[in-house]
């Protein structure tokens, strides 16, 4: 998930799906986005839920690739 204010320019796909939160509300989503993004030096790319009310970037782990998802960092994350 991503707030809109941090991609004000990205391109928006329809979301077909319902994001809930811990407290078992659900989460407003406006639309999808494909993200390209740079962390440490590491390419990465994640199809991400844009929302209005979030204060930063949060990426689950089903959003990294598999071999992240299993432990296995590549160096420096």
């Amino acid at each position: 998930m991503i707030a809109r204010k941090l991609v004000p320019n990205l391109r928006l796909t329809p979301s077909y799906y319902v994001i809930t939160a811990a407290n078992r509300m659900d989460l407003p989503i406006l639309k999808d986005a494909n993200l390209s993004f740079t962390f440490d030096g590491h390419k990465f790319k994640a199809n991400v839920s844009i929302l209005h009310d979030v204060d930063e970037f949060l990426l689950g782990v089903t959003g990294l690739p598999p071999m992240v998802q299993n432990g296995i960092l590549p160096r420096g994350l």
